[in-house]
């Protein structure tokens, strides 16, 4: 809302600047208030498939996700089918758990997912998809529906195809 440059100050020829902003922020609930936060969201993916590819047919496809609200990286199922268009099943993929259970924060969250080739010996080529699911709009009001999200895929910045995914958002089980 204003900027203004230090006058009693000068490097080079240069005078620093500051500035101030209004901005507006979504603090999450820490645990440190509550004594329990159970139960915590935790997301089921029922299915993901990649549904367009225009790039080189899967060998050995897995599927990794990636999550700021959720600890360490997420992978499903190596799968032995070879094929340009692989799909996982709900058996085969991880239940992504919540690190908290406030809507407003994890609306503001997403979930990044690579198909990678695992018969690629070098790994920075296995990436053959890449795309990110964001939670905006499918938080608040949409606990145990089910959700469909088709999502462009890409490699290198460059569009490739697709992946679809199907999932619900539940709250967990008391005590997990």
């Amino acid at each position: 809302t204003g900027y203004q440059a230090t006058k009693e100050i000068l490097t080079s020829e240069h005078k620093p600047v500051s500035a101030t902003f209004i901005v507006r922020v979504v603090r999450p609930c820490l645990s440190g208030f509550f004594k329990v936060q159970q139960p915590r969201p935790e997301m089921t993916i029922t299915a993901i498939a990649l549904i367009e590819n225009n790039g080189p047919i899967l060998k050995k496809p897995l599927v990794q996700f990636f999550c700021p609200f959720s600890g360490p990286d997420l992978k499903g199922e190596k799968m032995k089918v070879e094929g340009p268009h692989p799909q996982w099943v709900q058996a085969q993929l991880p239940k992504i758990g919540f690190a908290n259970h406030v809507p407003e924060m994890l609306e503001t969250s997403h979930v990044a997912i690579v198909v990678r080739d695992m018969a690629e010996k070098r790994e920075d080529k296995q990436p053959r998809a890449e795309c990110v699911l964001t939670l905006n709009g499918h938080i608040k009001d949409m606990f145990g529906k089910p959700q469909e999200a088709t999502i462009d895929a890409t490699v290198a910045g460059k569009r490739i195809g697709a992946v679809k995914v199907n999932f619900v958002i539940n709250p967990a089980e008391a005590g997990i």
